[in-house]
């Protein structure tokens, strides 16, 4: 009986182990959900890159400006440029 038992439980492990990396092979290719167009308030990388690149990860394609036309912490940007660059 309890070598049923460790044969069941080793099964199991192994069924977990082998659902978890197929999983993880599904999320490394996202597929294109499609395109967003991500204008950040400003240029910190909390602001800019790191929401830029969460939002690469949900499978859309990103595009930003350039960082010249956002603010910065001696910048309030060029909104007319932001306008033209849209």
């Amino acid at each position: 009986m309890k070598k049923i038992t460790a044969l069941l439980l080793c099964l199991a492990v192994f069924l977990a182990a082998f659902s978890g990396i197929a999983a993880a092979k599904k999320k490394e290719a996202p597929k294109d959900k499609g395109t967003i167009v991500f204008i950040p308030h400003d240029n910190r990388p909390i602001s800019d890159v790191e929401t830029a690149d969460t939002i690469r990860q949900l499978g859309y394609k990103v595009v930003v400006p350039p960082d010249e036309l956002l603010g910065s912490n001696s910048n309030l940007g060029d909104s007319d440029k932001l306008w033209q660059w849209l």
